[in-house]
């Protein structure tokens, strides 16, 4: 691997544990409720990203496939590429800009790229990709570009050392299709994690959870009654009830309400440090501790607002730890967190929790694929526009905002919305 050019890399001795020392899958889990084949981890990869001085090194793992090791003599820079710190108000090209940006980036880090074309290869569709970042600053990997490969080799040539016989696909055929290019949030199941010091959750080898029950929400924007109407058959809560806090935390320790989807949709705002964190009213500390009811039900928190997937190490507290709203609600027992890495705009935050809803609606859904689904259509619509000359800064803004949307837990933990019986 080599440093991105131009950036100085310090060699300090690296921060990264022995590959023997990293956790690997356990390939047979027994049977559960939603692992009925029982082999979801041999289609789970983990990126692992550390800290190396002032650089970054890689670790990637499958049980199936060679892994990605780090190169501790020449690790990578670290970028400057967190959205919520690139964008600027009225900046109307900063979509592109940081499309532009991940497309570059991506062309020279091509050990990771290439090592995920390989399991894409391997696994299809059913590759979850679980990204673990204690060091990045952010990095937007959603929009991690992946180069197409094309088919087969030519006979003559050697098959890629990670495709042994043994590992070929269920018709018994090595697998050797061409795999499309495309931006790693919409190709792939990406899930995010980063490490909870007081938590010994393991999103890549953790058995995933079943979330089923109704939404609890909190709605407190000039959406709110169009978001109400969307959510309104899976909550026990009256309309006039949705803005209130107090009722909706109430309703979180209240296990008649049957938690499954803790949705909060308000004005979202972040900074340099963590006390300019906010969900509407309630600055990040003034949510501490009454989320804790979270432990005691399987259940996935929705915040459906700006830069509400920010983890930051604070400076004031310089520890290393990343902080957050994700860290603060998985640290009090959610399953799952979905946020955003940036600003988003009201009707792109509609079609989101529209989209969830609805097809956790009407059968169990992994929360990861959903996500993945929505920027695959963001990504094509973008696409279709541009090739037809027609495209405009909308289009690249809503490209933007579903990418943003990011999903920190177990990649195959599913979520499914019960529906109140007087509903149609």
């Amino acid at each position: 691997m080599q440093p991105d050019p131009g950036q100085a890399v310090v060699t300090a001795p690296p921060v990264v544990p022995a590959l023997d020392a990293l956790p690997a899958p356990e390939v047979g889990l027994e049977a559960t409720e939603v692992d009925p084949h029982r082999q979801w981890l041999e289609a789970t990869a983990l990126l692992q990203v550390h800290a190396h001085g002032d650089g970054l090194v890689f670790i990637g793992l499958n049980a199936v496939c060679d892994p990605l090791e780090p190169d501790r003599d020449e690790p990578y820079a670290k970028p400057d590429l967190a959205p919520a710190g690139m964008a600027e108000t009225g900046a109307t090209k900063f979509p592109g800009r940081l499309r532009y940006l991940m497309e570059e980036w991506s062309q020279t880090h091509s050990a990771i790229t290439a090592w995920i074309n390989r399991l894409r290869r391997r696994f299809g569709d059913r590759l979850r990709l679980v990204i673990w970042d204690d060091a990045s600053g952010g990095v937007p990997w959603e929009l991690l570009w992946l180069d197409p490969v094309p088919a087969d080799p030519a006979p003559d040539d050697p098959a890629p050392d990670d495709l042994a016989p043994d590992d070929a696909v269920p018709d018994g055929s090595l697998p050797g299709g061409s795999l499309p290019g495309g931006w790693l949030g919409a190709l792939v199941s990406v899930t995010r994690w980063f490490t909870l010091r007081d938590d010994a959750r393991n999103p890549y080898s953790d058995r995933p959870q079943h979330c089923h029950g109704r939404i609890v929400a909190h709605l407190d924007g000039v959406q709110r009654r169009r978001e109400y109407a969307t959510i309104r058959h899976y909550t026990l809560q009256p309309e006039d009830e949705i803005a209130n806090l107090r009722k909706f935390l109430a309703r979180v320790r209240d296990h008649a309400s049957d938690p499954a989807l803790i949705y909060m949709a308000a004005e979202g705002a972040h900074g340099d440090h963590l006390t300019s964190f906010r969900l509407g009213s309630q600055e990040i500390w003034e949510l501490k501790g009454r989320f804790r009811a979270l432990r005691q039900y399987n259940g996935v928190v929705f915040l459906n607002s700006c830069h509400s997937g920010v983890v930051l190490n604070d400076p004031q507290l310089n520890d290393g730890k990343l902080r957050g709203f994700a860290q603060l609600f998985l640290s009090e027992g959610a399953q799952g967190v979905i946020g955003t890495l940036g600003a988003v705009g009201d009707n792109n935050a509609f079609r989101v929790i529209a989209a969830l809803a609805g097809t956790a609606g009407r059968d169990p859904v992994e929360v990861a694929s959903v996500l993945r689904d929505l920027r695959a259509q963001a990504a094509r619509e973008a696409d279709e526009r541009a090739e037809g000359d027609e495209a405009d800064e909308r289009d690249l803004w809503t490209f933007h905002d579903i990418f943003m949307y990011v999903y920190y837990g177990n990649p195959a933990t599913t979520l499914q919305l019960t529906r109140n019986p007087t509903s149609a």
